[in-house]
């Protein structure tokens, strides 16, 4: 492979083309291992501007990926901050698990307020077994409506 051949460049560019001459001016000067040495660092160099090219060709492609994605998800949340996407989509859970956790308040809620109504189905079973004047369905009605505000107010209160 002659040197010529590998310091071709296009005829439009007159620098170069002056530059390449004066290259091979000097070539000519030099001796046969400095040539190879210097055949050697070119073909080394032609190889790292290809793997380059080609490394700049993949990140090319990887960007259009990724920006077409950030698109589609663009048009489905409507958000345009990329933080805000992300923040979106690692919070979404936080209201499921609340959703998740209310059933067992509910049920510790209950829990607390068992001794409350077994307390009023007492004084309620009171009010009836005791003859006075709540024995009707009126009466009775009234006597337990009276203790569950008394009871409330008391709760209220506290």
């Amino acid at each position: 492979m002659q040197l010529s051949a590998l310091l071709r460049v296009p005829s439009s560019h007159a620098r170069a083309r002056r530059l390449t001459v004066h290259a091979l001016r000097l070539v000519r000067r030099l001796s046969c291992t400095h040539l190879d040495r210097l055949m050697q660092l070119l073909l080394v160099r032609r190889i790292y501007n290809n793997m380059l090219g080609r490394r700049l060709r993949d990140d090319a492609r990887r960007f259009d990926r990724l920006t077409a994605a950030y698109q589609r998800i663009h048009g489905v949340t409507g958000v345009e901050d990329v933080d805000a996407v992300i923040s979106k989509y690692t919070h979404r859970d936080a209201p499921g698990a609340a959703l998740a956790a209310q059933p067992k308040a509910t049920r510790e809620r209950a829990g607390a307020l068992q001794p409350e109504r077994c307390q009023l189905m007492w004084a309620l079973g009171n009010a009836t077994t005791a003859g006075g004047p709540a024995t009707d369905g009126r009466g009775l009605y009234a006597a337990a409506t009276q203790c569950t505000c008394e009871h409330n107010h008391d709760f209220e209160a506290a």
